[in-house]
This record gives C-alpha cells, structure tokens and sequence, in this order.
C-alpha cells in the first residue's frame, strides 16, 4: 500500500512538473530577432521588392518596403513598419500603401524565425521571417492555417545599399544633389 502511494505522488508530481514546462512562455526579446534589420531585397523580369529594418533600439525596429514595377518603373506597393515591444509582447505592425496600422504578435521568435500572427485579421493572419542557412531571408504572409491554402513568399538576398552610397554618409557635405545634408550630423568615424 505505501509503495502504490509512493508511485502515485511521482505520477503526481511528473505530471505536474511536465505540465508546468509545456506551459510556460520562453520569452523572446528584439535582440533574439536582430537579424532582421539591414536591407533585403529581390528581383524580377517584372518586379523589384525592397525592404530595409533598423537594428533594434528604444525597444522596436522600424521598417520600410517598396515594390517597383520594373514594366512601369514606377512604385506599384509600399509599407511602413514597425516591430515593437509592449508590455504584452512584441508586435509586428504593418501599414501597406498608407492604410491604418494592422498589429501582429510574435508567437514564436528565435536567432532564426520571427512568426508573427493576428487572427481577427482578413489576410494575412500570419507573417514569418526565417533566416535561411545561406545567410538569405524569406518572408511569407500566409492565411494561418496549418498548412496554409493561401500564401505568398519572397525570398530576399542582403543588398549592400538601399540607395545609392553616395547618399548614405551623413557626414558628407550638403551639394545641390544633397541640400537637406546638415553639416553638424556626424557618424562614429568623423572628428
């Protein structure tokens, strides 16, 4: 008797401990997501995308996306976005074309995958980023379920420059082709 009461306090407590470890919430920060930031982009016969995210600070990244009709040369698609903590997580928000703000939130987030979902959302209910072992990113939006029925993925290569390189010192002097520049804008290698 005092050993089946012996097994059914272990039975107990493995139960108890397994249960604890299944629900509980590995916590991800911005920093587990960095990779993200830099400039991305892919192209086309018909099509050039460009997204660019800052490295994270102040607790969010910001992000921008343009999508370029190479038949039209002109910009058919853009977005402004952020990735952001709050107090009850972290939260991918997309404003495509200029619309109202759309929030996602990450439910599961690593040095290699950021999976981002809301869904009371029309499409897309989810948005992944996965870093590819190549060093290459791929972006999907998706309709959430598993497996999606509806998806859209764009495979993204790291570019050296979103525009041109003349443009991104800040440290350069303003000229005609430059006037915004101010002079007293410096970056970590000017005196």
């Amino acid at each position: 008797m005092r050993r089946i009461r012996c097994i059914s306090i272990f039975v107990l407590l493995a139960t108890v401990t397994l249960f604890s470890a299944s629900g509980s919430t590995q916590t991800t920060s911005l920093a587990d997501i960095a990779w993200i930031g830099g400039h991305w982009g892919l192209s086309n016969d018909h099509l050039t995308i460009e997204e660019a995210w800052t490295t994270p600070a102040g607790g969010m990244m910001l992000g921008v996306e343009r999508t370029i009709s190479r038949d039209k040369n002109r910009v058919v698609e853009f977005e402004f976005l952020r990735i952001e903590e709050r107090v009850d997580g972290i939260f991918y928000v997309a404003q495509p074309n200029g619309q109202p703000p759309t929030d996602f939130k990450l439910v599961r987030g690593s040095t290699s995958q950021a999976v981002f979902e809301n869904r009371a959302h029309d499409f897309p209910k989810r948005v992944t980023y996965l870093k590819n072992a190549d060093g290459s990113v791929t972006a999907s939006v998706d309709d959430g379920e598993d497996p999606p029925k509806k998806k859209e993925e764009f495979r993204y290569k790291k570019l050296e420059y979103l525009i041109e390189p003349q443009t991104l010192s800040p440290c350069a002097p303003a000229t005609p082709a430059t006037p915004l520049r101010d002079k007293r804008i410096r970056c970590g290698n000017c005196v």
